[in-house]
């Protein structure tokens, strides 16, 4: 076989070094896994979880001439209806207090069979392995990225009103196939990373030479209630195409409420006409706190983004998505008859401001009055 070969002692030699590599792990691993599996008695079991977002909407206002990434956006004026917007299960086994087993799929109303009829996707499906790395933990397969699962979105709360800045506005995926490690530098678990080596194109299947770069240091202070995060993540493309995002995060959280500010940068590099640079922008800020423990919440969020900060007066683009600024506002009540089930009339407002000085066009408001209905969890 080739790699036998004498033209290539290098790449014989990385193998055994690479062999070697992983047989120490797996040493050591696996007598970390039977002094686990000896002191705790550990039975292999599974466990079941999921959730539900489901709107009844109405669309008071907006133009539909226009594209747009976000939910309402090329809905019709004075269109109503019920929505499905995530239906989605966990299936976990537990092969050992170290070694889990994940598997997890969606539908939605954006997936659908060419019959029209909803379909689901895979989300999830990946093995982690603890303590191989002190304090850590390694995922390989289609994981959650570091992007915002692990201090904006939990801070804010409310996935099911709406999605993150950076998810919202298309800038990275929830999930990507790689390798993850996450971990703390102490045992006390202030001071956190998260690192990341993916192909990028979230639970899209692999179709060119991708690869993405993900990387996030968290400090949790004051009892944890404070969170600081610094992400940055690279995707680096064929013809010279690639995507740079930088992210800080701010975010207190207690018992009765929880508030938060991201901050949001990405430079997009070669994707559009004459190998212009887009650079999008964004700032968003929410808070969420309890007025009746256990029983009532209120809501409320703001964001401010810009296409593209790099915008010049009489440049073409390939989308008429960089003329505009746009300001979403959303604002609601959440009453929880039982745990975890949530009824939620809310407001959903994204307003544009064309930045053109000469042929600027207005474009109205989208607004659209809602009533969400989510659940969490089902039976173990």
């Amino acid at each position: 076989m080739i790699l036998y070969s004498e033209k290539l002692p290098g790449m014989r030699q990385g193998l055994k070094i690479l062999l070697s590599f992983m047989a120490l792990l797996l040493v050591m691993f696996s007598n970390d896994v039977s002094n686990a599996q000896d002191k705790e008695k550990f039975k292999p079991y599974w466990a079941f979880d999921g959730n539900l977002f489901a709107d009844y909407f109405y669309k008071v206002q907006g133009d539909t001439i226009y594209s747009g990434v976000t939910e309402y956006a090329r809905t019709k004026k004075d269109y109503s209806g019920f929505a499905l917007r995530r239906a989605k299960l966990w299936v976990r086994y537990h092969f050992t207090p170290l070694i889990t087993g994940t598997v997890a799929i969606e539908g939605n109303d954006a997936v659908s069979t060419t019959t029209n009829e909803r379909s689901f996707f895979v989300k999830l499906a990946n093995i982690s392995f603890k303590e191989v790395v002190p304090n850590s933990v390694i995922f390989a397969g289609l994981s959650p990225t570091p992007t915002y699962s692990l201090t904006s979105e939990p801070t804010w709360g409310y996935r099911s009103i709406e999605k993150t800045i950076i998810d919202m506005r298309g800038l990275g995926p929830s999930t990507d196939f790689g390798v993850v490690m996450a971990g703390t530098f102490t045992k006390s678990g202030e001071l956190g990373y998260t690192v990341m080596f993916g192909n990028g194109i979230g639970n899209k299947i692999l179709s060119n030479k991708t690869k993405k770069v993900y990387g996030s240091l968290i400090g949790r202070f004051a009892d944890k209630k404070i969170i600081v995060e610094a992400y940055s993540d690279c995707f680096f493309e064929p013809v010279d195409k690639s995507r740079w995002t930088a992210k800080g995060f701010l975010g207190y959280v207690s018992e009765s409420m929880s508030a938060g500010v991201e901050v949001v940068r990405q430079q997009q590099n070669n994707y559009y006409n004459n190998n212009a640079a887009i650079v999008p922008f964004g700032v968003s800020a929410f808070v969420n706190g309890s007025l009746i423990k256990g029983k009532l919440k209120a809501f409320a969020r703001y964001d401010y983004f810009d296409n593209d900060t790099d915008y010049e007066d009489g440049r073409t683009y390939s989308s008429i998505n960089s003329y505009y600024r746009e300001n979403f506002v959303t604002a609601g009540i959440d009453f929880m008859p039982v745990s975890n089930i949530h009824l939620m009339p809310n407001i959903w407002f994204n307003s544009y401001s064309d930045k053109r000085t000469t042929g600027a066009v207005e474009r109205k408001p989208d607004i659209v009055a809602r009533f969400t209905f989510a659940y969490f969890g089902l039976p173990q």
